[in-house]
């Protein structure tokens, strides 16, 4: 006969046997979804933030350079709304890759992103600026704010 063994669980003061674990409140606004496309020579930051915009609804497009950026922007043009992109990476910086991408989608907003200290000062970023490492919640207002001066810049041009 085989061995019993009993496993006890600790009872938690204060919370009910039959209370349901609150749904997590989401920090993405219900705005119209988006294609984002995400660029970043960091593996780990390209994964997660891909996951929190797919989270968010958007659909995302990733490269990790700017070489791969400009395939996937010739591939799909003017269906992408939002550039989110590293200031510093290999060959190409950033910046230098937003204006190739604006003058292939002109009505692309645009997010740039860095962990390294004194960016976001630059003139072209334009309050489009988020600071590496950052949460969910700010990832959120930043991609938000971004795609809402991108629509809004679309609409007074047309």
């Amino acid at each position: 006969m085989g061995a019993s063994f009993a496993v006890y669980i600790p009872y938690a003061s204060g919370a009910s046997a039959s209370s349901e674990a609150q749904p997590e409140k989401s920090v993405w606004p219900d705005i119209t979804a988006a294609t984002v496309l995400f660029v970043d020579d960091d593996d780990e930051v390209r994964v997660l933030a891909s996951r929190l915009l797919a989270k968010g609804g958007h659909h995302v497009l990733v490269a990790s350079n700017a070489g791969e950026a400009l395939l996937i922007a010739d591939s799909y043009g003017p269906s992408i709304d939002l550039l989110v992109t590293d200031t510093v990476m290999p060959f190409m910086d950033g910046h230098s890759l937003a204006r190739r991408i604006c003058a292939k989608i002109p009505s692309v907003g645009l997010l740039f992103i860095s962990g390294h200290p004194g960016r976001g000062n630059d003139p072209e970023d334009e309050g489009r600026f988020l600071a590496k490492p950052f949460t969910e919640a700010e990832l959120a207002q930043a991609v938000t704010r971004a795609l809402s001066q991108a629509r809004r810049a679309e609409s007074q041009a047309h």
